[in-house]
């Protein structure tokens, strides 16, 4: 590992996990230029801009409650403000990690079912790490985005059959005759019922602990 030089500010490191958020937000493009980066305005400007595009995906995909949703929405914004600010690289890095710790708390519901004291140990009941005290999370999906999911885990996991047709022309074929997305998603239902149950249904649900 290179040694810096005397008079050479030390070079930001940032950890690999984060730096492929970074790639799967913005694309490779960006992620070439700021890659191995000495530049603290480069990260900066990259972070905020991770921020940016957490408060519009919040923006475009949050459904309800649009209160708590406005809150998200301001905690990003400020977020993307303190990163741009930040006056070094372990500044920087250390606010970016609590800014998402704080994002995924609020996220999940934002106030806990038991009130804990500080200092208290939780207890190992279930409801004790609830965060449902005010909401909780529902996952929905509309007909169109199951008939998405569906097309994703044909694309990602089917093989080209014995008669060499690709995962494509069977998708393809599969939406032939269907009007709209609900009837695609009934006749991939009817027609691979052990596909349906492991995209949608999978695993037995983990036990709480």
């Amino acid at each position: 590992m290179k040694t810096p030089a005397p008079n050479e500010a030390p070079r930001l490191k940032i950890p690999l996990l984060l730096e492929g958020l970074l790639h799967d937000r913005f694309g490779i493009g960006t992620m070439a230029y700021v890659h191995d980066s000495d530049s603290l305005r480069t990260w900066r400007r990259c972070i905020g801009a991770l921020f940016d595009s957490f408060e519009k995906s919040i923006r475009d995909t949050v459904i309800g409650d649009e209160p708590h949703k406005a809150d998200l929405r301001e905690w990003c914004r400020l977020a993307a403000a303190w990163a741009r600010k930040s006056e070094s690289k372990e500044e920087l890095v250390a606010d970016a990690v609590a800014n998402l710790g704080v994002l995924c708390y609020r996220l999940l519901g934002d106030q806990s079912v038991e009130d804990v004291q500080m200092g208290r140990r939780r207890g190992s009941r279930s409801h004790n790490w609830s965060l449902g005290r005010h909401r909780s999370i529902l996952y929905a999906s509309t007909p169109k985005q199951t008939e998405a999911r569906i097309a994703d885990h044909i694309l990602e996991t089917w093989k080209e059959d014995s008669e060499g047709t690709t995962p494509s022309q069977r998708l393809n074929h599969m939406r032939r005759g269907c009007r709209n997305a609900s009837e695609f998603v009934e006749r991939f239902r009817r027609e691979y019922p052990d596909e349906f149950v492991k995209i949608f249904i999978g695993a037995a649900p983990e036990s709480r602990s």
